[in-house]
């Protein structure tokens, strides 16, 4: 089980395909009863039309996205880790406190990946204008590694989204929203910062600054920016002050212009000497933090190596076939497909989508009806080895000038663990 809520399901799963590969996925799934809800769908998808367009260390990425037997799905990277939610509550539960050391760490990283989305653009060079409105610990992940990847693009804002959010629609977790978001107005990237400060006076003091008993009263504390007063902060707290001010104004322009110039204050604060260093580095302690959990982890998938179940309860393998047929010697090859319309084959059956960068090939290469030459299918083989983790972005990315090619792909999903989000 991975995440609950009411939109649709999330499992663990592996990927397989050819010469035995095989990767952990994360696959989601709109619910049965939005299967055919033209509304729910095109939210489901609208996460996936950003992210993939999002290729950042800090950004969890999409892989795929498709209808297996009417059933809508993303497979997404799977970041074996924590949120920071389930992070800040452990460490609090046993020693009180995170440490600020990390804290510095985990923000400046969240606002590297932030910063990414903010000023990402389109092929044609024009912003993206993109707005995340959902910042919150939950949607920060902490891998064992020590990784910081955000997630959840499900309601953010941009061109890309079909389903444009109005002036005075309000979504996003109430108590990490800015003060023009809980009154409904229209937001900038400046609106994430304010998220931000939020979570880093989270991680630095404990509790959220605007959580209420009511939420009528944290609407109204977030639209004020009224929040306990910090000239009184313990001695340690001192240095992030200023920061915090700045990051937790009220008014857009009052506050740090972008992630970047936030992210700087962060690291020349943690490169000064002020600031304590553990003895161990961030992986080393949630490693610890979460010892049991990630040998529990461990053995789920360990006894769930050799499970099998029908569709896609734990297996569901889809096999899609080009327009083009290969001569039978070079069938073994299993060329993969080029798509000459993305997003229609997106949303088509099966994982035609493996594109497995032929947007990388040559252009006479990608053009070519036929291979021709011995070194052409081991460049092939060798790209079905390479490009499994950034084929669909570079199709997404590409799409408008792929042509399509011979091949037939074969993969599966084999769900491992199932719940729901």
């Amino acid at each position: 089980h991975i995440a609950a809520g009411g939109m649709g399901e999330v499992h663990l799963a592996k990927l397989k395909g050819p010469s035995g590969f095989e990767k952990l996925v994360v696959v989601k799934r709109l619910l049965e009863e939005r299967q055919n809800n033209r509304k729910y769908i095109d939210m489901f998808f609208s996460e996936a039309r950003v992210a993939a367009q999002l290729n950042h260390s800090n950004i969890a990425q999409i892989y795929e996205v498709g209808n297996i037997e009417g059933v809508h799905y993303i497979a997404m990277e799977y970041v074996p880790g924590k949120s920071l939610r389930r992070v800040l509550d452990a460490a609090l539960e046993r020693d009180g406190k995170f440490p600020v050391y990390y804290t510095l760490q985990i923000v400046i990283d969240l606002c590297a990946g932030l910063a990414f989305a903010h000023d990402a653009r389109h092929l044609s060079g024009a912003p993206m204008d993109l707005i995340h409105r959902d910042i919150n610990p939950h949607n920060v992940l902490l891998s064992y590694r020590g990784e910081v990847k955000v997630i959840d693009f499900g309601i953010a804002k941009s061109e890309l989204s079909m389903e444009q959010t109005q002036a005075g629609t309000i979504k996003g977790t109430v108590v990490y929203m800015s003060p023009e978001q809980a009154s409904g107005k229209k937001l900038d990237k400046r609106s994430d910062l304010f998220s931000v400060g939020i979570v880093l006076y989270e991680a630095l003091f404990g509790d959220n600054p605007f959580h209420k008993d009511s939420l009528t009263a944290s609407l109204e504390a977030i639209r004020f920016a009224s929040y306990p007063p910090l000239d009184g902060a313990r001695a340690d707290m001192q240095p992030f002050i200023p920061i915090l001010k700045r990051a937790l104004a009220r008014l857009p322009n009052e506050r740090y212009p972008d992630c970047t110039t936030l992210a700087f204050d962060l690291q020349t604060l943690l490169d000064s000497g002020d600031i304590a260093r553990p003895s161990q580095s961030l992986a080393v302690y949630l490693q610890a933090l979460f010892d049991r959990d990630i040998g529990e982890e461990e053995r789920v998938l360990s006894q769930t190596e050799l499970a099998e179940a029908p569709e896609l309860g734990l297996t569901q393998t889809v096999a899609t076939q080009s327009q083009h047929q290969l001569e039978p010697a070079q069938a073994h090859l299993d060329e993969s497909t080029v798509m000459e319309d993305a997003p229609t084959a997106i949303t088509h059956s099966g994982v035609r989508q493996r594109l497995l960068a032929q947007a990388a090939l040559p252009t006479e290469v990608a053009t070519a009806k036929q291979p021709e030459t011995p070194a052409w299918r081991r460049r092939v083989r060798d790209l079905l080895q390479q490009a499994q983790q950034r084929a669909q972005t570079l199709a997404l990315r590409l799409q408008p000038h792929l042509r399509r090619v011979g091949g037939t792909r074969s993969f599966q999903y084999a769900l491992l663990m199932g719940g729901a989000a």
